[in-house]
């Protein structure tokens, strides 16, 4: 687990020596910032703003060491936030009816993470983590045949979507993926291609892929959640005449 200089583990907030003079809940949360805006050209303003935000009274100098000290360390634990909420979010898939988990069952869905994250967990911290679900917007609360539940929304969907796929099948059929996106979107077309690989699209020309999976839904839903469904064809086929090609790029991989 990454360490503050002397300090402080960051992910299980556990105190060693030296402690730096700031609590640990803070150090945490100040990494969590910095790794979800650090790639952007006004995530430096919006740092310091939260950090001004979350400690009234500090002088500017030393807001900016601190900041200096947690971006060493932002990336590591911005990824063990991610895994929590990856974690989290597939056992409420798992135990989802057509994406949706009634209240009546998250009993079952906390016991399941309390066991893969150990029972040293607290109640709190697991309610606290499952809430961070909806606050990223994963999920969505809703009403369900008269009673409360959640409801994954497309990007909590995609966020999983190895998880979702693994129950689409192989068939006879090739289905292929088209796109020309305008460099406007650039952002979205990499995201969007990213997306297409995970769901398990190899690329065998520029801007045209393919698989063997019936995976028409998650496409569709990737490319609307992206705002580029202008700019995607998907196309079902039972023969091509570059098969061979085809089941060369799906066997390797």
């Amino acid at each position: 687990m990454p360490s503050a200089p002397g300090g402080v583990n960051l992910v299980t907030n556990k105190k060693i020596d030296n402690n730096p003079k700031i609590d640990n809940k803070y150090q945490v949360n100040l990494c969590i910032i910095i790794y979800k805006f650090r790639r952007y050209s006004n995530g430096r303003c919006y740092i310091y703003g939260k950090m001004y935000n979350m400690n009234k009274g500090r002088s500017w100098s030393g807001l900016l060491s601190k900041i200096r000290i947690m971006m060493a360390y932002s990336r590591q634990v911005g990824r063990e936030f991610d895994k929590f909420l990856g974690t989290a979010l597939t056992l409420v898939f798992e135990s989802a009816e057509k994406f949706i988990l009634r209240k009546s069952e998250r009993s079952v869905v906390y016991g399941k993470y309390k066991k893969a994250f150990g029972s040293t967990l607290s109640n709190k911290r697991i309610s606290n983590d499952f809430h961070e679900l909806k606050r990223n917007g994963y999920v969505e609360d809703i009403d369900w045949q008269g009673e409360r539940a959640v409801r994954l929304t497309n990007k909590g969907k995609i966020k999983i979507i190895e998880k979702i796929v693994e129950a689409h099948k192989s068939d006879d059929k090739i289905r292929f993926v088209s796109f020309d996106i305008p460099e406007r979107l650039h952002r979205q077309r990499d995201l969007f291609r990213r997306t297409i690989k995970r769901i398990g699209f190899r690329q065998i020309q520029q801007s045209l892929w393919v698989t063997d999976k019936n995976v028409g839904e998650m496409v569709d839903m990737a490319a609307s959640e992206f705002g580029i469904s202008d700019y995607v064809a998907y196309i079902v086929s039972s023969s091509s005449n570059i098969d061979n090609l085809i089941k060369e790029k799906l066997v390797d991989n």
